[in-house]
């Protein structure tokens, strides 16, 4: 018989923005937003298109600068083999990853 085991542990950061098309994400804006439409306006706040409701990827970005995404997580898996005769083998695995933002 054998067993055997493996985990990973990791911790993740970084700014958490949108990127979905069906809910308007900022990448998705970029692409829809307009050449010539301006990054910021008269009064220096970041400019808008004026052809559809699209926000400013720049001004989206900048908005959510201080938007924190931590996470921990662990995930790794179980496995035990067992010989049951020559050359027939019967092993079974088990497999957990678990996620905490932090």
């Amino acid at each position: 018989m054998k067993i055997g085991e493996n985990a990973t542990l990791s911790h993740a950061w970084g700014t958490s923005v949108t990127n979905n098309a069906a809910l308007g994400g900022m990448l998705y804006n970029a692409y829809k937003t307009v050449s010539i439409t301006p990054v910021y306006d008269l009064d220096g706040n970041f400019g808008s298109n004026p052809i559809a409701d699209i926000s400013n990827p720049l001004g989206e970005l900048y908005r959510n600068k201080d938007n924190k995404d931590r996470t921990t997580r662990l995930f790794g898996n179980l496995f035990a083999e067992l010989n049951i005769l020559e050359g027939l083998y019967f092993k079974t695995n088990f497999g957990a990853d678990y996620k905490k933002p932090v």
